[in-house]
């Protein structure tokens, strides 16, 4: 458990590294803990392949990486991902829960 000075010391101090992959507020907010993160190399969510990488509890941060940013975003604690083929991931609290192939 973490003392309430040790986080306050946390808010305060830019330098110190808190990590929100997995948490509910990166869940809420897909893309919060992977800003700036690099373009998607090949075809993304257009190669199935790629869709063929995907694994059950893999991060934002990984999906994003692998096929590229969604056409839409929907959720919160469960967040929906869907892509112009068709394509749709889901997450649940920031790690992917299911995902369906495009056709």
């Amino acid at each position: 458990m973490v003392a309430f000075g040790e986080r306050s010391a946390a808010r305060k101090n830019p330098s110190v590294n808190v990590d929100l992959e997995g948490s509910i507020c990166t869940a809420a907010f897909p893309g919060t803990a992977v800003a700036g993160a690099a373009a998607t190399p090949g075809d993304g969510w257009k190669s199935l392949p790629n869709w063929k990488k995907l694994a059950k509890d893999m991060s934002i941060g990984e999906v994003q990486s692998i096929l590229g940013d969604p056409e839409r975003m929907n959720g919160g604690t469960i967040g929906f991902w869907v892509y112009p083929n068709g394509g749709t991931v889901t997450f649940f609290i920031g790690k992917v829960d299911g995902w369906s192939e495009p056709k």
